[in-house]
């Protein structure tokens, strides 16, 4: 009958407290990360598409089960769960707090409210009528602001986000002006246990306590912080008697004329401890798939706008060298270079955009090398060297041996790389399409300039768009924002990109070892090789007939290819290596 028995009696558990940003000081931080664009729709998330698979998708999936803000099927009008706190609204943006009938700990209190002395607030310090605020930071109320949007297939190395979120931080966290942000070597030195310095905070005067505002928040995840959080004090047994303990609730809530029931003279204590803030990369990197992860964060202001405070976006568009003129490539872009009317090289949206105007600080072409026996991956800008051809052969990547330059560069790994403040819908794309048309010797690297030239070219011609899979948004810069990364954090992004990029590696090794053998121990008729050649140069003919409104090619001399002339003296066969040596001369 006590309940100590076998009987019926079970064993009543404490419901877990569900952890919310309101519980919390929130703030406006700038987020790092990356992603594999292949694997994803794009960055936007479309809302209203039950199958939608973009990375903001993932993103806030992992912010929500991190707690770092709420989730959006909460009640909005929900009273917020901190205890002892109230949230004094500092420019709208909910991030001071206030604490009303705080109880300082004393030696030999016990944390016994009756034996604890009644603090009171410094004068510039204004606390609120009520002990319960709304502090709530779902998606919809927590600033969220992107730099760039990228399209499906397209990656991102330095994408930026902007949002507030929750902090380590409890509202209603109080700061003595002795505290202050310490280093860890400091704090290691610290006797936690020694009476002296116990004594030193527990004899705080509430003079000497300030309330925590967002700009005291450390900067970075590794500064700890001295400061004083409130505790709720244990609740006292209420009586059996159902009678007095209705009378008991009724004298401690009221309404306010709205419905909501709001308590009156609760007593909190306060807690000397060491907190550091948050690290954000590490919760957010243990929740979110391998194909994104979080590079670095930083507080930022109020005023900051991930999109609207980027100094600069940079674009990076990968591709294989194979035949293609880069001089004349790098000629076109710099057309491209300063302030331009971009409308004929992007994908018009006049509904959302009326000004194609867009400024481009510089565009060049780089050509990557291995110059080391470690796979390290350099850029080489500009024309074409020796040196950089002899380097990359060296290493086994630049494609077949023998020391001819075509096929060193048959190969080899390039990249433009464009900057500028702001791109328009498929800009990279278009641009990328132009230059690989030039780079072909279908146009001249004039074309840009006329383009340029609305006046003259008013209406956009038809050409399509560069396939999105090679395209990157490299960086996103900041006037006055340094990211802060962490050695462990990027340690483990290192390891995860490495692991991936030894993968991708060994399969590109696999596809390279098929094609030499290809070249090597397939033997074919020097009669089809010529009857193919025919076929080819007939279909192309055929085609630039259809196209020669954009294309500028010397048809004729190109009708005129007579295979017997490009297959004299050789065998009745040939390797594969050579026929396609002999192709490629015809077809690129």
């Amino acid at each position: 009958g006590n309940g100590n028995g076998n009987g019926n009696n079970k064993r009543t558990r404490k419901k877990k407290t569900k952890t919310t940003s309101r519980n919390y000081i929130t703030r406006h931080i700038a987020l790092r990360f990356h992603y594999d664009g292949a694997t994803y729709n794009g960055l936007a998330q479309n809302r209203n598409n039950e199958q939608d698979n973009s990375v903001e998708k993932v993103l806030f999936s992992a912010l929500e089960k991190t707690c770092l803000i709420d989730l959006e099927e909460e009640g909005s009008n929900e009273e917020s769960a901190a205890v002892g706190a109230a949230a004094v609204e500092a420019g709208g943006n909910g991030v001071g707090v206030g604490v009303e009938g705080i109880l300082i700990e004393q030696e030999g209190s016990d944390n016994n409210p009756q034996q604890g002395q009644r603090q009171q607030y410094p004068s510039n310090i204004t606390t609120p009528s009520t002990t319960k605020y709304i502090n709530r930071n779902s998606r919809k109320e927590c600033k969220y602001s992107r730099s760039g949007r990228t399209d499906k297939g397209v990656s991102a190395f330095g994408q930026v986000i902007a949002l507030r979120v929750r902090s380590a931080f409890p509202l209603g966290t109080m700061l003595s002006s002795a505290a202050s942000c310490t280093s860890t070597s400091t704090v290691l030195n610290h006797n936690h246990n020694n009476d002296e310095e116990n004594q030193k905070y527990e004899e705080t005067n509430s003079n000497d306590l300030k309330v925590m505002q967002e700009s005291d928040l450390p900067k970075n995840s590794m500064e700890e912080l001295h400061c004083w959080v409130p505790q709720a004090l244990k609740k006292k047994k209420e009586p059996k008697n159902h009678e007095s303990k209705d009378d008991n609730n009724k004298s401690m809530k009221s309404n306010n004329g709205n419905g909501n029931c709001e308590e009156r003279n609760r007593t909190t204590s306060l807690k000397q401890r060491i907190i550091k803030e948050k690290n954000y990369c590490q919760m957010l990197n243990n929740v979110l798939p391998p194909t994104v992860r979080i590079l670095g964060w930083s507080p930022v202001s109020q005023n900051f706008s991930a999109r609207f405070s980027t100094s600069s976006r940079t674009y990076r568009y990968f591709f294989i060298q194979r035949d293609l003129n880069l001089d004349h490539m790098q000629e076109s872009l710099d057309y491209m270079v300063g302030r331009h009317d971009f409308r004929n090289l992007c994908k018009m949206n006049c509904e959302e955009v009326d000004n194609f105007v867009r400024v481009v600080n510089y565009a060049k072409i780089i050509k990557t090398t291995f110059n080391s026996p470690t796979g390290v991956c350099t850029g080489t800008e500009g024309k074409d060297d020796t040196d950089s051809e002899e380097k990359f052969s060296s290493s086994g990547g630049g494609g077949d041996t023998g020391g001819d330059n075509q096929n060193l560069n048959y190969r080899r790994p390039c990249y433009f790389e464009i900057q500028g403040q702001a791109f328009l819908w498929h800009q990279i794309r278009c641009i990328a399409s132009i230059i690989f048309m030039v780079g072909k010797g279908l146009e001249s690297p004039t074309i840009v300039k006329e383009l340029l030239d609305i006046e003259t070219n008013p209406a956009k011609p038809c050409y399509p768009f560069a396939p999105e899979l090679p395209l990157v948004l490299h960086k996103c810069d900041y006037k006055n924002l340094n990211f802060g990364h962490s050695v462990q954090n990027l340690w483990r992004v290192s390891c995860d990109l490495e692991k991936k990029w030894e993968e991708l590696s060994l399969a590109a090794e696999r596809l390279r070892n098929g094609l030499d053998s290809l070249d090597t121990d397939s033997m074919v008729a020097t009669c089809d090789v010529a009857k193919f050649i025919n076929g080819f140069v007939l279909e192309r003919k055929k085609k630039m007939e259809r196209n020669c409104s954009i294309m500028n090619v010397n048809r004729d001399e190109l009708s005129t290819v007579d295979s017997s002339q490009l297959i004299k003296n050789v065998g009745s066969h040939i390797p594969w290596g050579e026929a396609l040596t002999i192709i490629s001369s015809v077809a690129w």
